[in-house]
């Protein structure tokens, strides 16, 4: 108990101690410093955000439950998705890029609002993502308490381990903003995947090795090794639900939209998006074919999210098991950090600042900060109480992020587009959705799919339809916001306004030579 008290204190202090440090070597009183860390992340630290945000406590214990489930009836729709989304949120990410660099956006509803001068289009888009982003606040708080409790048999009850990881998370999330966000991001983001790789050797040489752990599933649960999978629920209207929630939602999400503003350079951002898509499918495979290994190895589990931990607990040592439960408090923290800071600056950009438009830099950072106390108590309370219509929410939450795509792409590309199909569009698919969420609505109307289907569909249409019937947005605005890029995503003028490629490659390379040559 002692040894896993002292890996789980130890592991709160490296993550502190690295924001801390990051924190007082560049710091400046600026918003665009706080939530985007001066727009200056490298390509290593880049990559290492934009990934390990999104690779929260469901890669250890969803992706592996997915696996120990329905086997590869999930794995295939996450493989092309996995391999579509790269190039399509590259574009997407490369315009905003630009967009942010020229005019100084900081979250994705202020491009939204700015494009169309609309307050509403932007309060909307900013208040949709904040309603999503705060249900997976609270889980990873949730999961972090019984990581925790787990971790020391019951010696930190579950609302302690909770409050004790909202404290440490709030605490650097305070002191360095973006920057030391970004950089505890990559230190356990590597934690990891290096305990996952390692539980994944472990849990096939427990089922047999690679190809006898193959011939066992054949033999003795066969539907594993195919669509729909098991359970039979990946039918392939679910399986095309699940391929455009994939396809849409990492596009849009805030938290890992805000890192495309970040970048330092066009260069940045291509290593980013690249890192990303190799590291998506070859480590959440990893967690889909250990479950489905787990299948083997530990056979008749109830709960099949907890496959991970239970065969830790049979063929590991204490001191290991918590080291690679240490790996999933990596994985939760690493995406909660991101959501935190992103609530804080959607509040202060997307609502503080369009009712005081001149708010000093300053001003805006210090409401950021409070913004990260608050949005962390929320939290954590709802971690404490656990309603229902938490569950309810955070379920359907990357569907109601991705039926915000239309109007982002919208945004981005279409010059036809207007105020009044963008808000239609917004609201009327988000009021379809919460009709289904909700069960207000019969699920005959789903026709098989999930809601997040007929959501997009609505949100296109009424995009179109809307946009259609209303007059065109004025010359000006349109010249304003595309004039300086050609009709794709390409800048004409970027080698003279943006990139400056050979001071920005440096990255967190450079910054690590530069303090090794000092030190």
């Amino acid at each position: 108990m002692g040894g896993t008290m002292a890996i789980v204190i130890l592991y709160f202090i490296l993550v502190f101690g690295v924001a801390l440090y990051v924190h007082s070597k560049q710091h400046k009183k600026t918003a665009e410093d706080y939530f985007l860390a001066s727009r200056s992340m490298g390509s290593v630290v880049l990559a290492g955000t934009l990934f390990f945000t999104m690779m929260s406590g469901t890669l250890y214990f969803g992706g592996s439950g997915w696996g120990y489930k329905t086997g590869m009836g999930f794995s295939g729709a996450f493989m092309v998705g996995s391999t579509l989304f790269v190039p399509m949120i590259y574009i997407l990410g490369y315009r905003a890029w630009l967009l942010g660099r020229k005019f100084g956006y900081i979250s994705p509803a202020e491009i939204v609002g700015a494009r169309f001068e609309s307050n509403t289009a932007r309060v909307l888009f900013s208040l949709f993502s904040i309603i999503y982003v705060i249900p997976y606040l609270s889980i990873q708080s949730i999961g972090a308490g019984h990581a925790l409790s787990g971790l020391t048999q019951g010696a930190i009850p579950f609302n302690v381990g909770a409050t004790i990881f909202t404290i440490v998370l709030t605490a650097y999330v305070l002191v360095g903003g973006f920057r030391s966000v970004a950089w505890t991001d990559l230190i356990q983001g590597i934690l990891l995947v290096v305990f996952l790789f390692i539980t994944f050797l472990m849990i096939v040489g427990a089922a047999g090795g690679f190809a006898g752990g193959v011939q066992k599933i054949a033999r003795d649960a066969p539907e594993l090794l195919m669509r729909p999978g098991g359970g039979g629920y990946f039918t392939p209207k679910i399986w095309v639900s699940w391929l455009a929630l994939i396809l849409f939602n990492a596009g849009v999400q805030p938290q890992i939209f805000q890192r495309y503003l970040a970048a330092r350079s066009h260069h940045s951002l291509k290593t980013a998006f690249l890192f990303y898509g190799i590291m998506n499918i070859i480590v959440v495979s990893m967690s889909i074919l250990g479950g489905a290994f787990g299948r083997i190895a530990k056979p008749g589990l109830q709960v099949a999210d907890q496959i991970i931990p239970s065969f830790l607990a049979s063929a590991a040592s204490p001191i290991f098991a918590a080291l690679v439960m240490s790996g999933a408090l990596a994985a939760i923290m690493s995406t909660a950090d991101s959501q935190l800071l992103t609530l804080s600056s959607l509040w202060t950009r997307d609502f503080y600042l369009v009712v005081k438009p001149q708010t000093s830099d300053e001003r805006q950072t210090s409401m950021g900060r409070w913004a990260v106390v608050v949005f962390a108590v929320l939290g954590l309370l709802f971690t404490y109480t656990n309603p229902p219509f938490i569950a309810i929410v955070a379920l359907n939450a990357y569907s109601g992020i991705a039926i915000l795509w239309p109007a982002m792409m919208a945004s981005l590309f279409w010059k036809r587009a207007n105020k009044q199909g963008i808000v239609a569009s917004i609201l009327g698919s988000q009021i379809l959705h919460a009709g289904f969420v909700l069960k207000l609505l019969p699920a005959s109307l789903l026709f098989g799919f999930t809601p997040v289907i007929p959501s997009l569909v609505v949100a296109v249409g009424l995009l179109l339809v809307v946009t259609y019937l209303t007059p065109p947005p004025p010359n000006a605005l349109v010249e304003k916001f595309f004039g300086f890029l050609d009709p794709i995503f390409t800048p004409r003028v970027e080698v003279a306004m943006y990139t400056r490629e050979t001071e920005t490659r440096k990255g967190a390379l450079g910054f690590l030579r530069g303090r090794l040559a000092r030190s």
